[in-house]
């Protein structure tokens, strides 16, 4: 309702496309989408009962799934809004149903920033998953999967230790787990279509800075427009964004933000 109200104090006469947008936020937002078990181990009934749940975000990914941010953006007639809104998810063709979701999200706090950030977040799993008697190997890269008919069986450590197991999960890239771990032996036209392709996601360039002082009463998230565009690998930027990490204590000393 905030958003809506000020994006309508801003731009008045773009009262209809905003309520289209905020609707489609709505909608997100009935939508829900957390699944309790992976897909592979759902019945005929927990495929039913997911459909319901998620028939309003299906409706919602038909509408606005092709739709990326700049092309909706020019529906705006207030200048301010045509340039600033496709700032907020600055990648090209970013469809508008990853907006839409992610604000979604965050409003059913589903999704946000976790206090400490992610060593922090990455902790609590670690302590979860030690509290239920697992065990962690740290610095042992994976080199190879171990593979007997066609089933994997196991893991081989880069310093050629061996260690089998029911069921062996990759949480690598799925590049080094097809054509590295496995060996490029279990490849298909569909999955070989992913890397040649599938167009490269744009790299992201961030640079950290601790600054000695504190930035109280500014936002946490900026946007600068540059008075001269900026090409860094071959793409032209017209501004920078500034995160101002005053809403995290953990992060640095008081009195000093990064």
């Amino acid at each position: 309702d905030r958003l809506e109200q000020h994006m309508k104090e801003l731009a008045p006469a773009d009262k209809k496309v905003i309520e289209e947008f905020i609707q489609g936020i709505r909608a997100c937002i009935r939508s829900d989408l957390p699944i309790e078990k992976a897909p592979e181990l759902y019945g005929r009934i927990d495929g039913l009962k997911l459909l319901s749940k998620m028939s309003p975000f299906l409706r919602v990914m038909r509408k606005w799934k092709r739709i990326p941010i700049q092309d909706f953006a020019k529906r705006f007639s207030d200048p301010f809004l045509r340039q600033a809104f496709p700032l907020s998810f600055d990648l090209p063709d970013f469809p508008m149903m990853g907006m839409l979701a992610t604000l979604a999200w965050m409003h059913n706090k589903s999704a946000g920033y976790p206090v400490g950030g992610s060593l922090e977040f990455s902790r609590a799993i670690e302590r979860r998953y030690l509290d239920s008697g697992g065990e962690i190997h740290y610095r042992s890269p994976v080199s190879k999967i171990l593979v007997e008919n066609d089933k994997a069986v196991g893991v081989r450590l880069a310093d050629g230790t061996k260690h089998r197991g029911n069921i062996v999960i990759s949480a690598a890239d799925g590049h080094s787990t097809v054509f590295d771990m496995l060996e490029g032996k279990y490849i298909n036209d569909k999955i070989r279509g992913y890397y040649d392709k599938l167009p490269v996601f744009p790299p992201l360039v961030q640079v950290a800075l601790g600054v000695a002082r504190s930035f109280e009463g500014l936002p946490p998230s900026i946007i600068y427009p540059l008075e001269e565009p900026v090409t860094i690998a071959g793409r032209e930027h017209k501004s920078v964004g500034v995160e101002i990490h005053n809403f995290d204590p953990t992060l640095a000393p008081q009195g000093k933000t990064v």
